[in-house]
């Protein structure tokens, strides 16, 4: 589970996302981010709170960089978790799965063909 905030948000917005990261969970803020001025209270939410809580504050402007080390974040976490890679589950193009009908049969590939 990951946050993201990519835009300049509320005071609410920021309370919000400092449950998820009180949670342990990761949250991306965008432009704006509120703490910028205070270099140690910066330091603090996004690397240090880490250690106690499991989550911290990215700050991260650019979207796309944004998306991917939350994407990254949460590869990290399930690894550590023990849990399956997020894409082992599929299969290369035209590989089905174990009892799954072909694309086109059952009773709407029947209709259409039929009508």
């Amino acid at each position: 589970m990951a946050g993201a905030a990519p835009g300049s948000m509320s005071e609410k917005a920021v309370a919000i996302g400092h449950c998820f990261v009180a949670s342990g969970v990761p949250v991306a803020f965008g432009v704006g981010f509120p703490t910028l001025g205070s270099e140690q209270t910066t330091q603090f939410l996004c690397e240090e709170i880490e250690g106690l809580t499991g989550g911290k504050w990215i700050h991260e402007p650019d979207p796309v960089k944004m998306a991917r080390i939350l994407i990254q974040s949460i590869k990290e976490k399930r690894k550590r978790l023990k849990l399956q890679d997020l894409y082992a589950w599929r299969r290369p193009a035209g590989v089905l799965a174990r009892g799954a009908a072909p694309p086109g049969s059952g009773i709407w590939g029947k209709a259409r063909r039929a009508g």
